[in-house]
């Protein structure tokens, strides 16, 4: 009897260790998914960042140009008139 009771502890005890590496097995995948996810969402949240940033320096970009080209056309009207001034001099 007394030898029963002793092998059906040391049954349980086996069953508890394997039961407990089993659940820190599971701890430590959970642990990793996690980690991936947010380094996953983190690498989202740059390229989507990135692209916003190119968006809105294209669109600057447009708007200096036609503020160039604007510029330019004033200048270029300005050294016309002066041409025209010396020749008719």
């Amino acid at each position: 009897m007394v030898e029963e009771m002793r092998y059906k502890e040391l049954e349980a005890g086996a069953e508890r260790k394997v039961r407990n590496a089993q659940n820190d097995k599971l701890i430590d995948q959970s642990k990793a998914g996690s980690i991936k996810v947010k380094d996953e969402t983190i690498r989202a949240i740059n390229a989507k960042d990135t692209v916003m940033e190119k968006l809105e320096y294209d669109k600057g970009y447009s708007e200096r140009l036609e503020t160039q080209k604007r510029e330019n056309e004033i200048i270029h009207k300005g050294v016309l008139e002066y041409k025209t001034e010396m020749h008719e001099r």
